[in-house]
């Protein structure tokens, strides 16, 4: 099956004929089968709705729904009930009570209602009986307005900061909201500018041929101010002195190309003309670029202007937090001098406490001085044992004289019998003796 349009709701029955030929049906009555009934009207009533998102559609009439919705051929034959039940919700307006809304709106209150029929009462314009503007066969042609799809959309570009606190003409604007929401139809495009509009969104305002938009970010009414206003008409004279120099570039560069044309095929005055023609054209090229530079100058100090006034502003904002402090904490001269007299006063005593802490206790004072006698009395006898020549002592004998004795004893061993060993005995006890004497004496 072919479908027109790739509304999700539409999309997903496509495949079934059996439910595409029992919801494209006139509705029978409700009275017949109730849960049947309200179910189809729901699932209309989101088609619908999806149409407006998915193809940025505010605006529709029943014979445009009747072609999108078109399944092989087939279209839907129940949309009578569906634009009934919208009407009565207020999710819908037909065009010509959407416009009078929008002279009549004072204030987001009066969109807010659920109904849009008591909306209108509610600002005095006269509007008949809600039914009197619900759908009829003759009326396919009427069309509606999508007022809960405008108020998505409005709050959507309400909340893009792209859009904030720039003047801009509607033709931009329009095309920044294209762009954003998909609605690309110029008539929506309209509807959607008059609903934020009305509902204080945005302001609209006039300078010089031009009708401008602004959106403030603070969330309050937006205002144009004359500060922005002298920017824009700085910018748009500049936008249109450089489309104008570029113009008068290129006609004298083809004035110059016709001169060296006429010259080559002998016709002098031509060339004369189109020398002449040249030069005019320079000179007003020259003219705007002076233009051009001053304006440019003049922005860029408005720039400047702005930048110092949000400088002094942080000064003041400064200056004054400053002063809050100083004068909530009781911040001054005579407070900080008393604090610090205070703190040396303390620091004093602090000292006092550590000398008294430091003192000797009772009975160390003699036994510190009989500690000092003392360690004199060592040191002035160390002094004096320096001062006495150094002891000198016998030598001891030596390992060779050791040796010499026993090899005097030996021989002579040898060369008594031992009738003398008595005498020899008696000699060596003697010899011992001597050298035990000699060793105490030492």
């Amino acid at each position: 099956m072919t479908i027109s349009v790739r509304v999700p709701s539409i999309e997903g029955i496509s495949g079934d004929k059996d439910r595409v030929n029992a919801l494209y049906a006139p509705f029978r009555p409700r009275d017949s089968n109730p849960e049947h009934y309200d179910r189809k009207l729901k699932f209309w009533t989101k088609a619908v709705q999806e149409y407006g998102t998915t193809c940025g559609r505010i605006s529709f009439t029943v014979k445009e729904l009747q072609k999108e919705f078109r399944i092989d051929g087939k279209s839907p034959a129940c949309l009578k009930e569906v634009i009934d039940q919208f009407s009565k919700d207020g999710v819908i307006l037909t065009e010509k009570e959407f416009l009078e809304n929008l002279k009549a709106a004072e204030s987001w209150k009066a969109w807010s209602s659920t109904s849009a029929w008591r909306v209108v009462r509610k600002v005095g314009s006269f509007v008949p009986s809600p039914i009197s503007y619900f759908y009829r066969p003759a009326e396919e042609e009427v069309r509606f307005v999508n007022v809960e799809l405008l108020k998505d959309l409005a709050e959507s570009i309400n909340n893009d900061s792209s859009l904030q606190n720039k003047l801009m003409n509607v033709a931009l604007w329009n095309s920044k909201v294209r762009e954003l929401t998909s609605v690309a139809d110029a008539t929506d495009l309209e509807f959607l500018l008059g609903f934020m509009k009305a509902r204080k969104l945005i302001v609209m305002d006039k300078v010089g041929s031009e009708e401008v938009v602004f959106m403030s970010s603070s969330g309050s009414q937006p205002k144009i101010s004359d500060v922005e206003k002298g920017k824009y008409d700085i910018l748009r004279t500049q936008e249109i002195l450089e489309t104008q120099l570029n113009d008068i570039t290129e006609k004298a560069e083809q004035a110059e190309e016709r001169a060296r044309s006429a010259l080559k095929q002998g016709r002098r005055n031509t060339a004369k003309h189109e020398l002449r023609r040249k030069k005019l054209l320079e000179q007003r090229r020259d003219k705007l670029l002076s233009m051009v530079d001053n304006l440019t100058v003049l922005g860029m100090q408005i720039e400047d202007a702005e930048s110092d006034a949000v400088i002094v502003s942080a000064y003041e904002a400064g200056k004054k937090a400053l002063a809050g402090v100083l004068e909530d904490k009781r911040m001054n001269v005579d407070r900080v001098t008393e604090a610090m007299l205070d703190i040396q006063e303390l620091l004093d005593q602090h000292s006092d406490v550590s000398a008294a802490l430091s003192q000797p206790m009772d009975g160390q004072d003699s036994d510190i001085l009989s500690l000092e006698e003392e360690l004199d009395a060592i040191m002035k006898e160390d002094e004096e044992k320096s001062k006495l020549p150094p002891v000198v002592t016998d030598p001891q004998p030596t390992k060779s004289t050791e040796k010499t004795d026993e090899e005097e004893a030996l021989k002579l061993l040898e060369d008594l019998d031992m009738n003398d060993l008595e005498d020899f005995s008696n000699a060596m006890s003697s010899s011992k003796e001597g050298k035990l004497d000699k060793s105490g004496d030492n």
